[in-house]
């Protein structure tokens, strides 16, 4: 795994974006919403989503509500700017579920 904090370009942005189906590359961000169809069940899903996250060292936003969880990447040490540190947690979470 070569991960780096430096800034994707726009070319390898859409390079990795082909590696993460489901997930969405808007205004600068990489996110995805989750529907487990349950409350606890989507708590459950944060919860694995903060192991991977803690494990590999990168927080990504994630916001808990009854219907769905949405979780938003990108690198608060690259100025906000997308990774290869996004997409491997992207890559990570699309494994688990």
């Amino acid at each position: 795994m070569n991960l780096s904090y430096d800034a994707l370009s726009q070319d390898e942005i859409v390079a990795q974006q082909a590696t993460v189906p489901d997930w969405n590359v808007a205004s600068g961000v990489l996110s995805r919403e989750f529907e487990t169809g349950s409350y606890l069940s989507n708590l459950q899903l944060t919860n694995l989503i903060a192991d991977l996250a803690e494990k590999l060292n990168h927080h990504p936003d994630i916001l808990l509500s009854y219907s769905k969880v949405t979780v938003t990447l990108t690198t608060h040490d690259a100025s906000n700017k997308l990774t290869s540190y996004d997409f491997e947690l992207a890559r990570q979470i699309n494994a688990a579920i």
